[in-house]
C-alpha cells in the first residue's frame, strides 16, 4: 500500500492500492481494489448519488453460483447490485445495503469466480467512502477493461465463439459426452500464452485462442454452464513435482451425478508435445493433492469454499476406457493394437512396426499402461532386448546389421496410461 496522499484542491485523501496480480505463469487474481477515495462529511451534499437495482434474487440458482450461495443476505444483495452494475457498464452505484469493505472484497471475489460470461470487467472496483466512516463504502464503481469501449460487437464475437462448440455439445446425449468433448474442443482451439490480452477472461480463450489458467477455467465453466452442468472456477495452487516451487493455478470443479470432480484443462493441454491428456480429466481431491495440486483456502479466499470431491464414479477412465486416448493419439498410429501392458506386448509392438515398415530409422508411438509395465519398459536389459526381438529382427529384417540404438520417452495422457515414443537406429 502506497502512503495516503492528500489530493490539491479537493480537500479529500486518495488511497491508491496497486495489488500485484499473483501466480503470472498459470492464474492471476484481481486486484479486487483499485481505488478508494475518503471524503469529508461536508462534500456529502455535492456528491452525486447513483441508484442501480439489484438483479432479481430469482436469476442466481446457487447450484451454478456456490460463492454467491455462502454470502449473507447484505452481501447477496450488493452482489446482485454489482453484477447488475457490471452488466450495464454502469461507472458507479450506491450499495443498498450498508456494507463493509472487507464483505465487499469478499462479493466481488465471489461474482468474479462465479460469471464467467462477465470478460469486460476487471474483476475489481474502487470506492468512496466518508471519514467519518472509512470502512463503509458510499459509492463503488466497477473497474473495466478495453472490450467494454464497444461490448455489443465483442459480445457477438464471444458468442458465435461459445456457440461454435456448444452446438456440437448439446447434440451428444449426456453430461459427460459433453463435457469430454468441451474439453477436447478447448485443448483443440487454444494456445497456452502468458502474456495474452484479456488472458484472466473467458474471452481470451474462446475469442482469442490464447489464455493462460484462468483463461481456460472460465471458458470451461461458461460453456458448461451453458449446458446446464454446474461447473465452478477453483482457484489454488499447483507445481510440475515435489521438487518445483508452486505457483498460482486454477482448475474447475464439476458436477456429474450429485458427485463433485476436479477437472484441469490446461494441464491436460500439453503444447510441448502436441498432445491432449485425461489425466486431470474428473480426479478427486487427492489425486489432485498427489499430482501437487492445492486450493486455496482462508483468507486467500475470503472463506469462500468449493464442495469436497470425494467420488470416482466419473473419472475418465471408468467413463471412457481408454478410448479417448487412443482417439486423440490416432494421427500418430495410435490404436487398441498399439497399448503395451507388459514387456511381451511391448516386444510385439516393437517388432510389428519395424518389420511392416522395413526402416532401420524410426519412431515407434505406443500407448503403456500401468506403473509397473512402464518400468519394467524402461529398466529392459540388452539381452532382455535382444531375446524379446532385436535377434529375430537382426535375422530377419536388417540381416548384416549389427548394432541397435533407442531412446525413449514417455508422457502420463490418463492414470496409468502413459504416451510412449520410441526413436530408434540400426546400423
Amino acid at each position: 500500500m502506497s502512503p495516503k496522499k492528500k489530493k490539491n484542491g479537493f480537500g479529500f485523501l486518495l488511497i491508491l492500492l496497486l495489488a500485484a496480480a499473483a501466480g503470472i505463469i498459470r492464474y492471476g487474481m484481481p486486484s479486487l481494489i483499485t481505488d478508494h477515495i475518503v471524503l469529508p462529511e461536508l462534500q456529502a451534499a455535492t456528491t452525486p448519488s447513483v441508484s442501480i437495482a439489484a438483479a432479481d434474487s430469482g436469476a442466481f440458482d446457487t447450484l451454478y453460483a456456490p460463492y454467491y450461495a455462502q454470502l449473507s443476505d447484505t452481501e447477496q444483495t450488493v452482489y446482485r447490485q454489482l453484477y447488475q452494475a457490471v452488466t450495464d457498464c454502469a461507472d458507479s452505484f450506491e450499495p443498498e445495503e450498508r456494507i463493509s469493505t472487507q464483505s465487499l472484497k469478499k462479493v466481488t471475489l465471489a461474482l468474479w469466480q462465479d460469471q464467467p460470461q462477465l470478460f469486460w470487467w476487471e474483476g475489481s472496483y474502487s470506492y468512496r467512502s466518508y471519514q467519518i466512516t472509512p470502512d463503509m463504502p458510499f459509492e463503488i464503481s466497477p473497474s473495466y477493461n478495453e472490450l467494454a469501449h464497444d461490448l455489443e460487437t465483442h459480445q457477438k464475437e464471444f458468442d458465435a465463439a461459445a456457440n461454435e462448440i456448444l452446438s456440437k455439445a448439446s447434440a451428444l446425449e449426456g453430461p459427460q459426452d459433453r463435457e469430454l468433448f468441451v474439453h477436447d474442443s478447448l485443448i483443440d482451439l487454444v494456445t497456452y500464452t502468458e502474456d495474452s490480452p484479456y488472458s484472466q477472461t473467458a474471452y481470451s480463450a474462446l475469442v482469442n485462442h490464447e489464455t493462460v489458467c484462468a483463461g481456460y477455467t472460465r471458458a470451461f465453466q461458461y460453456l458448461m454452464i451453458q449446458l446446464d452442468i454446474p461447473c465452478y472456477y477453483c482457484p489454488g495452487t499447483a507445481a510440475e513435482d515435489a521438487s518445483s516451487t508452486s505457483g498460482a493455478h486454477s482448475w474447475n470443479i464439476i458436477q456429474l451425478n450429485n458427485q463433485y470432480y476436479n477437472i484441469d484443462i490446461t494441464w491436460d493441454d500439453i503444447e510441448t508435445e502436441g498432445l491432449t491428456s485425461y489425466l486431470f480429466f474428473n480426479r478427486t481431491d487427492s489425486f489432485f493433492e498427489d499430482h501437487f495440486h492445492t486450493r486455496s483456502s482462508g483468507t486467500d479466499t475470503q472463506d469462500l469454499v468449493l464442495p469436497a470431491c470425494t467420488e470416482t464414479e466419473c473419472c475418465m477412465e471408468n467413463l471412457f476406457g481408454v478410448q479417448p486416448i487412443l482417439d486423440s493419439l490416432a494421427d500418430r498410429g495410435i490404436s487398441a493394437e498399439t497399448v503395451a501392458v507388459d514387456t511381451d506386448s511391448y516386444f510385439r509392438i516393437c517388432e510389428d512396426y519395424i518389420t511392416k515398415t522395413n526402416a532401420r530409422d524410426g519412431n515407434i508411438s505406443m500407448i503403456v499402461w500401468g506403473d509397473e509395465a512402464l518400468d519394467a519398459i524402461k529398466s529392459l536389459s540388452s539381452d532382455a532386448l535382444n531375446s524379446g526381438y532385436l535377434n529375430r529382427v537382426f535375422r530377419t529384417v536388417f540381416y548384416g546389421c549389427s548394432s541397435f540404438s533407442y531412446t525413449l520417452s514417455s508422457t502420463p495422457v490418463g492414470d496409468q496410461y502413459y504416451y510412449v515414443s520410441q526413436s530408434y537406429t540400426f546400423s
